[in-house]
């Protein structure tokens, strides 16, 4: 993926939505604080612009939905302007914006919803949109399909969204997969990608990113995959996937002859290359997992 054209979304993540003393509290809200921080660090870091996708009501109630205005009457007065509390618009450390982020005010769940989130996705050249935040059969549902009909790519991190339950969660996480949404996680997202730049230097490459994974196609400059892959192997026994559209059985035989732990065709699908790099990297890589 191409983080200079990418834009990370967090939904919601307001005391109202993530207190256990809130009408509004997503039950699972809390436990994705951590996943979310870490992302929003990592966005940063790689320079995607970050957007902070948030409700407050009015003080009268008159923009409340009417699904929840019975509430409101009832005097659970959540998400005004300046509150304070367990049913404040106020927010967890990790979700306070920084120098260079973006807030916006939406006043129904969709992040794109009358508000002018497309208007400066597009001023800023954004192709993919990342989602995270609460609630995802609401917010981020609604997001996601509002997002894929303005034709952007849509990569929703699945520990940094929450529901009531872990069935809602997976059933829309699956049917939001259908439609066109890619699925991944925050130790995936976290993970950097490093793309050799000389190809009369990737040894010296190699040896200055030191990566715990790396993936080879066959066609290289200079020098094939599998020369490569033999170079590698003299100093390392990281495990190695050949990506190539040369799939003919002696170049699956020579992949793994040559020191190659895996082949993907091309051309494949993200998540089966997401699970395969999983199933190499299972400890201690990934930011999260622990050496064992």
């Amino acid at each position: 993926m191409d983080w200079k054209t990418a834009a990370l979304v967090v939904i919601d993540m307001e005391n109202a939505f993530i207190s256990k003393e809130s009408p509004l509290c997503i039950q699972e809200a809390a436990k994705s604080v951590p996943a979310c921080g870490r992302v929003i660090r990592k966005a940063r870091e790689r320079g995607i612009p970050v957007f902070f996708v948030n409700r407050i009501y009015r003080r009268n109630g008159s923009d409340v939905e009417f699904t929840r205005y019975d509430s409101w009457l009832g005097g659970n007065r959540y998400l005004a302007p300046n509150s304070k509390g367990a049913l404040s618009i106020e927010v967890p450390a990790e979700f306070t914006p920084q120098k260079g982020d973006y807030t916006i005010i939406k006043p129904r769940f969709s992040a794109f919803f009358q508000t002018e989130l497309d208007l400066i996705l597009r001023r800023l050249g954004v192709k993919t949109v990342i989602l995270t935040g609460t609630t995802t059969p609401n917010c981020i549902r609604t997001s996601c399909y509002d997002g894929l009909s303005l034709d952007y790519n849509i990569l929703i991190i699945e520990d940094c969204c929450s529901s009531n339950t872990a069935e809602i969660q997976r059933v829309n996480m699956e049917d939001m997969a259908r439609v066109g949404a890619v699925i991944t996680d925050s130790d995936t997202f976290c993970t950097d990608v490093f793309a050799v730049a000389d190809f009369n230097s990737v040894m010296e490459e190699f040896a200055r990113v030191k990566p715990h994974l790396v993936l080879m196609d066959i066609r290289l400059p200079f020098h094939n995959g599998f020369y490569w892959c033999t170079e590698i192997r003299k100093v390392s026994k990281l495990p190695m996937i050949f990506v190539s559209s040369m799939n003919d059985n002696m170049n699956l035989v020579m992949a793994i002859n040559m020191g190659g732990d895996d082949f993907i065709t091309k051309p494949f699908d993200l998540n089966v290359l997401t699970v395969k790099i999983q199933a190499y990297l299972p400890y201690g890589c990934l930011p999260g997992h622990h050496p064992r």
